[in-house]
């Protein structure tokens, strides 16, 4: 504004200037006073208005300074965790509060060079009001003035631009720090009302923690009672399990007797079965070997007499056929005979006919002789050679009759034997089966009611056995039922007990961070009273001795507070350690002794399985020996009646 003055006073000047000339200097010399002192009035008002303005300004930096000093204060003792992020705020804010005191700096400068020339024009205007009667030095002086003037004022417009400017930035700032004061104000406003909160809540924390430490002492006394119990409980279980290790020793005594006599059972009745089945194989044998010989008594003589019946039919058959053969051979010699008796006839009517030629020959020629006594000679051989032949025939057939007649006796008579024979054999067969069956019926029923009393005793033996045996796995089964019931109950109360210790330890752990969030907040009012001491420091005396005093008067109780917490906390977690370590070690402690007894009774249990498998494997094999053994002898049976009844028939 009062560049724009100073311009316009200028302006006017030159204008005046130009149209009035020469002549009107001293008028327009007395109006550029005027307007000269116009304008230093003007000045004076705006130094007056500036200067309260500064003052302001030097006000409200300080209170700004200072808010952002509490602020900044508040900020650390109240932000711990944020402490980086306030640092770089209050650093910022510590660069704007600098560059604002360097700007006031230099405004006050400029003030103090304003007041200055101000003064210096009101001594020349003193000087020029003293002067102002010369009139021939007047120009010389109005051009020095204005050259002096034109200069200034150029000085000045430059200092008023940067004046402007600087008041602008000033005022663009002193907005921008009015803002961040409001804004401080309202954070100081919140974080107030946030201690004033973190107060309450330490309070109430500080109420809850005592609340829980009682708790925890409750706890510990419930727990201690607790532990008395299950060391009673552990008492008694470590008796019971005394109790229960002498019942199983005596169980395995008793187990290890029944076992020995369930062998020698096994073995008596495994004996007995096998003399079962011997006497039982010889029973069936022999009545297989009675009712074959009762077949066979009763076949033989049927199969005697049709045998009798169709060998006397093949002899009569074949008698019959040789009678037939001899008879048709009779008649074929018969035959021949009668056609050699024929042939004798013929011959001996040529020899009648050639006796009568030959005697009417003999009346002829000697030739005719000499051959018909050679035709004679030839005819008588002839007749002699065919009656040789018939006489060998004869005899041949007479002596192949006679051996087949003798043959057919003799076959006759041997079957007669035969007959005979058969017939006693059957007799004696008869008499020594009957006998030798009734010997053995007696001798095999003996050995069965024998067999059967020793099945019987065997059975009754075996049935004590297994009663005993039934009556032991009961015991035993009543054993684990008691044993898993007992170890199903600790199981609970060692579960019950883990889940009280980490309830405890949970309670622990929140005591401990409730103790680290009061030494937290502690240090962080130690913090802040070290930060309010260094404010304080600062502050006035009255102010530094009242601060003082209250903060000596908080410090005490708080550390007091704090170390009673602190000690409580220690002899609570140490208390509470212990416990726990008691507790793991009789858990422990429990733990192996259960496991071992598991142990030792799953050992037990797996080599009775074990046993009573390989017992079971055992009878399998016995019973597939058996079942061998009587497939084979069921084989030897048929084998030795096969081949007994070979041997009768071929006898």
């Amino acid at each position: 504004m009062l560049n724009e003055k100073i311009m316009g006073s200028e302006r006017e000047l030159a204008s005046k200037m130009s149209v009035l000339g020469e002549s009107s200097i001293t008028q327009e010399y007395s109006a550029i006073v005027e307007a000269l002192k116009q304008e230093l009035n003007v000045c004076k008002a705006e130094q007056t208005m500036l200067r309260t303005e500064l003052e302001c300004l030097r006000k409200e930096t300080k209170s700004a300074g200072d808010i952002a000093q509490e602020c900044f204060s508040h900020g650390q003792w109240e932000g711990c965790n944020s402490h980086e992020t306030n640092k770089e705020m209050i650093l910022n804010l510590q660069k704007r509060i600098a560059i604002v005191q360097m700007e006031k700096d230099s405004v006050f400068q400029l003030w103090q060079m304003a007041l200055k020339a101000v003064d210096i024009l009101e001594e020349e205007l003193k000087v020029f009001q003293k002067d102002g009667k010369g009139g021939k030095c007047y120009e010389e002086q109005v051009n020095s003035i204005k050259e002096t003037y034109s200069e200034a004022i150029k000085a000045l417009e430059i200092k008023l631009v940067q004046a402007k400017e600087n008041f602008l930035k000033h005022q663009s700032r002193w907005e921008s720090c009015r803002n961040k004061i409001e804004a401080l104000n309202k954070e100081k406003n919140d974080i107030a009302q946030k201690y004033t909160a973190l107060q309450k809540d330490a309070l109430e924390r500080e109420k809850a923690s005592q609340e829980t430490i009682e708790s925890l002492r409750r706890e510990l006394n419930a727990s201690q009672f607790e532990l008395q119990r299950s060391s009673e409980l552990q008492v008694e279980l470590e008796e019971q399990l005394r109790d229960a290790k002498r019942i199983v020793s005596a169980m395995v005594a008793k187990d290890d007797e029944t076992k020995n006599k369930v062998s020698e059972a096994i073995e008596l009745v495994e004996s007995a079965v096998r003399e079962k089945d011997m006497a039982l194989a010889r029973e069936a044998r022999v009545t297989q070997e009675k009712s074959q010989l009762e077949n066979k008594l009763t076949n033989v003589p049927q199969e005697y007499n049709a045998w009798l019946q169709v060998e006397l039919s093949k002899m009569k058959e074949t008698y019959e056929r040789n009678t037939k053969k001899y008879m048709l051979e009779i008649k074929e010699l018969k035959a021949e005979l009668r056609q050699k008796g024929t042939l004798l006839d013929r011959a001996q009517r040529e020899c009648r006919l050639v006796e009568e030629e030959l005697d009417k020959v003999r009346n002829g020629s000697d030739d005719y002789l000499h051959r018909s006594n050679s035709k004679i000679l030839d005819l008588e051989q002839r007749l002699k050679d065919t009656e040789f032949k018939l006489e060998t025939c004869e005899d041949a057939c007479r002596k192949k009759y006679e051996v087949k007649i003798q043959q057919l006796q003799q076959q006759l008579q041997e079957a007669e034997e035969k007959i005979t024979m058969s017939e006693d054999r059957l007799r004696r067969i008869q008499m020594r089966t009957s006998r030798n069956v009734e010997d053995r019926i007696k001798e095999a029923e003996e050995r069965t009611k024998e067999a059967i009393e020793r099945y019987s005793n065997l059975e009754r033996r075996l049935a004590r056995t297994l009663d005993e045996r039934e009556n032991l796995a009961q015991e035993l089964r009543s054993l684990q039922s008691a044993f898993d019931r007992e170890i199903q109950r600790r199981d609970h109360e060692r579960r019950s007990l883990e889940n009280r210790v980490r309830e405890l330890q949970i309670d622990l752990k929140r005591a401990t961070d409730s103790m680290e969030q009061t030494s937290i907040r502690g240090n962080c009012l130690a913090d802040q009273i070290h930060i309010l001491e260094q404010e304080v420091k600062k502050k006035h005396a009255t102010d530094r001795v009242e601060y003082t005093s209250s903060e000596k008067l908080l410090k005490p109780e708080l550390t007091d507070h704090l170390k009673v917490l602190q000690e409580k906390s220690d002899k609570r977690i140490k208390e509470l350690m212990e416990h726990v370590e008691i507790h793991q070690r009789l858990s422990k402690k429990w733990k192996e002794e259960a496991k071992s007894i598991a142990a030792s009774f799953q050992r037990r249990s797996k080599e009775l399985k074990s046993k009573l498998n390989a017992l079971r494997k055992e009878n399998e094999e016995l019973n597939r020996e058996l079942l061998g053994c009587r497939q084979q002898l069921a084989r030897c049976r048929v084998e030795v009646l096969h081949r007994y009844d070979q041997g009768d028939g071929t006898r």
